[in-house]
């Protein structure tokens, strides 16, 4: 058994995980993430003229460093 960072008591780390509001916030990251790369190439190939590659490249870079801060939180 242990005590989570909100308080709860689980008896596994796999209950946390499992735990549907951590969930939640997991599944809300990678969305902000993959909405963020894909702005970010659209932006990138269209406007700017850049190659397919490179601005899959930067986007995923980008977005992979917004989801760690925003995890870090």
């Amino acid at each position: 058994m242990f005590r989570t960072e909100c308080g709860r008591v689980c008896a596994s780390a796999f209950g946390e995980l499992a735990h549907r509001a951590r969930s939640g916030r997991f599944a809300s990251v990678g969305v902000v993430g993959a909405v963020r790369e894909t702005i970010i190439v659209a932006i990138a190939t269209a406007a700017a003229g850049v190659g397919l590659l490179a601005a899959k490249a930067v986007g995923a870079e980008v977005s992979i460093t917004a989801m760690v801060v925003i995890n870090d939180r």
